[in-house]
């Protein structure tokens, strides 16, 4: 009996087909909606635009990476239903978000949290809050970056590849943030 690693790993020419028809699509919605921007509004808040329905989809795919998707399953037969049910304070928090803080930023005119922050405190209260969620969002990124790169590296049997994955993916999304901004990000989670 094979007890290898890569044991029954049957990663065929469509699969390698398909995932490079996605991501060559997730490129080109990045391309398109770059030649729609005018202005950075459109660049960082999509013109003001964009319909609820996408924006409320993105949101979630933003909160659930693929390393949601790899972690959940393992992690409820190792811990049990206590991570199923932190998903129900969703119900909670998305009605006091919708309710509360999103008509307070729209009636205060301001596009971010660090904006409120520096409104209601001063520019170092923005300035350190800011800092902390990009040390905390960098990390996440990272570990959100490696862990699908680790499964699609170990589902086509070749390890090796795991580096230039990262590097490409983390190349191709840079891109298609870049070129579409928030649009496109919107798109490609929606996708």
């Amino acid at each position: 009996m094979d007890t290898s690693p890569h044991a029954g790993v049957s990663f065929h020419w469509l699969d390698g087909l398909i995932i490079f028809a996605y991501l060559m699509a997730l490129a080109g919605i990045g391309y398109y909606h770059s030649r729609k921007q005018k202005d950075l509004k459109d660049f960082f808040l999509a013109g003001k635009s964009m319909k609820w329905i996408p924006v409320g989809v993105s949101l979630m795919a933003a909160l659930n990476s693929g390393m949601d998707y790899l972690m959940q399953p393992s992690g409820v037969l190792k811990f049990g239903i206590v991570l199923i049910v932190v998903n129900f304070s969703w119900f909670i928090l998305y009605p006091y978000v919708f309710y509360i803080t999103l008509p307070l930023f729209r009636r205060l005119d301001v596009f971010s949290a660090y904006e409120y922050l520096e409104r209601r405190f001063d520019v170092r209260v923005r300035s350190l809050t800011a800092g902390i969620f990009m040390l905390w969002r960098l990390s996440w990124m990272a570990t959100a970056l490696y862990v699908p790169c680790l499964a699609i590296t170990t589902a086509t049997g070749h390890p090796d590849w795991l580096y230039p994955t990262i590097v490409l993916l983390g190349t191709l999304v840079t891109f298609y943030v870049m070129m579409g901004g928030i649009t496109a990000v919107i798109w490609t989670d929606v996708t």
